[in-house]
């Protein structure tokens, strides 16, 4: 008589062997992930190929049926975690959360905020990394709905751009497929809630106190982002506190590009000259060019160039000169989206349009350059 495994039916032992390859793996990868605490980082992914001895093939459908059901999120150069587990007498239901690259400082930080967010109130988040990822599950008849209670939006300026995009939020909206919130850009055309930064304010007192402390007669250059909501805000900002000053914004150089913004070339011309320049950067992807090209022309940070730039809240470990920084609170918009959307699951109202304030922060010596706030 052939040996069976005592601890499975027979029944059960058929069953898993006619199931398909990359669902037994699928079983064995959810029995890894009970012995791991949420936010854990799973093996790389030839680490698992090596241990499982299965194709790269087999492997990817059973990550993306474990990512579809919530027990993981895939974070694209950075590796595979373990998601915070459904607590007891949790929601079945998910809340989606969109972002355009789930490696760009900003977007992690806001996934952050989200899903710490929903854990406390039981809900988990399904992650979507990429426009065509979410267009395949929103289009879903199960997932809309069994899967999903409501999304998130985090559209980047390449978003707002695009007709894809655009077209199938409005559709979304106008066919009320399920309760929106969009967070950092607004979309034209769609009422659902906007949760933002006031970014109109932060550059307007960034530049009164600049440019009223011992920098004010330096030269101007402002770095904008062209097409991007936020940074026509800033630049708005920007305009109207030298106004407010009495100086002419004509004089000011104003450079901008269009996204990809990480893909800019900041020509070097700009910081060429004799005389000391305040440089305001409206975006947090062109700090790291506009230093390279302040380096290639030759000036250094602070003495020669001053600069104030919008940042993210983890700048700090990248930039490495002081520079005035207008802190993006990432984390707090991810968990006040978050609570938007749950208050919009329940009927609850919710204000049309959130402003959060950016912090501005400058370390020694130029926080005495500042003026009074």
């Amino acid at each position: 008589m052939r040996k069976t495994d005592s601890s499975l039916p027979d029944t059960g032992i058929a069953a898993w062997r006619r199931a398909p390859k990359y669902q037994r793996f699928t079983g064995l990868l959810e029995k890894q992930l009970r012995k791991l605490r949420p936010g854990d980082r799973l093996p790389p992914v030839r680490q698992l190929l090596r241990q499982l001895q299965i194709s790269q093939s087999t492997l990817d459908r059973a990550l993306a049926e474990l990512q579809e059901r919530g027990l993981i999120v895939r974070r694209r150069g950075s590796g595979i975690y373990a998601s915070a587990p459904r607590p007891r007498g949790g929601n079945a239901q998910a809340i989606g959360l969109y972002v355009s690259d789930i490696v760009d400082p900003f977007c992690a930080l806001l996934a952050k905020g989200v899903e710490d967010e929903l854990a406390r109130h039981g809900y988990p988040t399904m992650l979507f990394n990429g426009f065509d990822e979410f267009r395949r599950k929103i289009r879903s008849e199960r997932a809309r709905r069994e899967e999903l209670a409501a999304a998130i939006l985090n559209l980047s300026t390449a978003n707002v751009l695009a007709p894809a995009s655009a077209r199938l939020a409005l559709e979304m909206q106008r066919e009320r497929r399920l309760p929106l919130v969009f967070t950092e850009n607004i979309l034209p055309g769609c009422n659902a809630p906007f949760l933002g930064f006031d970014n109109y304010r932060a550059m307007y007192a960034a530049a009164r106190r600049v440019l009223s402390g011992p920098r004010a007669q330096d030269e101007l250059v402002f770095l904008g982002a062209a097409g991007a909501w936020p940074s026509a805000a800033r630049v708005n900002g920007f305009v109207d506190a030298l106004a407010g000053l009495r100086r002419d914004p004509a004089r000011a150089r104003l450079w901008e590009t269009f996204p990809p913004f990480r893909d800019a070339v900041v020509p070097r011309d700009l910081f060429q000259g004799a005389r000391p320049l305040v440089c305001f950067v409206a975006a947090p992807l062109l700090l790291p060019r506009a230093l390279a090209a302040i380096q290639a022309a030759g000036k250094r940070v602070p003495e020669d160039v001053l600069v104030v730039s919008v940042v993210e809240g983890n700048y700090a470990d990248a930039i490495h000169v002081p520079v005035v920084a207008l802190v993006k609170p990432a984390v707090q918009l991810g968990r006040e989206a978050a609570r938007a959307a749950l208050r919009l699951i329940r009927n609850e109202p919710v204000a049309p349009v959130r402003k959060l304030a950016l912090k501005i922060e400058a370390p020694e010596p130029i926080s005495g350059w500042l003026g009074a706030e």
